[in-house]
C-alpha cells in the first residue's frame, strides 16, 4: 500500500495526538471516580463507555502512529494514464516488486535511504545518470537502466521526471566534483 507524505505525516502525528489524549482522559477519569462512585453509590448510573474509551483510544491511537511511520520508503510510481505514463510520489512500508535488469537493490557506501523506482506501466521507463565534473559540465553520458512493467530498483534521488524535464547542459554550485543527477524518462 502507497501513501502520500501529508497522509503519513497526519496518521503519524494525529495517531500520537489520540493516544496522548487517551491518557490524560483516563488520568482525568481517576481523579474523578471518588466522586463517580459516590453518584454509583447514590443510584445515578455510571456510563459504560467512559471506563473503556480512553484505554482504546490509546491502542487505536499507537496502532494508527506505527503504522503510518512503518510507511518511510520514499517510492517514484510509474502507472498508465490513458496510454502514456505518469509519475507519483509516495511512501511504503515495503518492496516487493521483481527486479529489473541491472537494477540495484541497495545502495552501496552509503547513509541516506534510497529512493525506489516501480514501474506499473505498460510503458518501458528507464533511469539515466548524468555526472557533472568540476566545470559543471556532464562529461559523459551512463548507460541507463531499463524498467520493463512491474519492476523495481533503488537510486539515490530521482531528480527530473520525463521527456520534457531533461537534465541541464551545466549546473552552478559549490559542491560541482562527483554532482550527479537521476533522469527518469520514457
Amino acid at each position: 500500500m502507497y501513501i502520500a507524505s501529508v497522509t503519513r505525516q497526519v496518521l503519524l502525528y494525529g495517531g500520537a495526538a489520540a493516544a496522548v489524549a487517551g491518557v490524560i482522559w483516563r488520568v482525568g477519569n481517576r481523579r474523578a471516580s471518588a466522586l463517580t462512585a459516590a453518584e454509583a453509590d447514590a443510584g445515578q448510573p455510571r456510563p459504560g463507555w467512559s471506563r473503556f474509551a480512553p484505554a482504546a483510544l490509546v491502542v487505536c491511537g499507537l496502532v494508527t502512529a506505527y503504522w503510518s511511520y512503518r510507511h518511510s520508503i520514499a517510492v517514484v510510481l510509474v502507472m498508465d494514464d490513458g496510454g502514456k505514463p505518469r509519475v507519483e510520489r509516495k511512501l511504503a512500508a515495503s518492496v516487493g516488486e521483481q527486479l529489473a535488469p541491472g537494477a540495484r537493490a541497495e545502495l552501496p557506501n552509503t547513509l541516506l535511504d534510497p529512493v525506489w523506482l516501480i514501474n506499473q506501466s505498460a510503458t518501458t521507463v528507464r533511469v539515466e545518470m548524468v555526472q557533472y565534473d568540476t566545470a559543471g559540465t556532464p562529461p559523459l553520458d551512463s548507460r541507463p537502466v531499463s524498467f520493463p512493467t512491474n519492476t523495481a530498483g533503488a537510486f539515490y534521488h530521482i531528480d527530473f521526471v520525463g521527456p520534457d524535464d531533461q537534465p541541464p547542459n551545466r549546473v552552478m554550485g559549490s559542491a560541482l566534483v562527483g554532482t550527479f543527477k537521476y533522469w527518469l524518462t520514457w
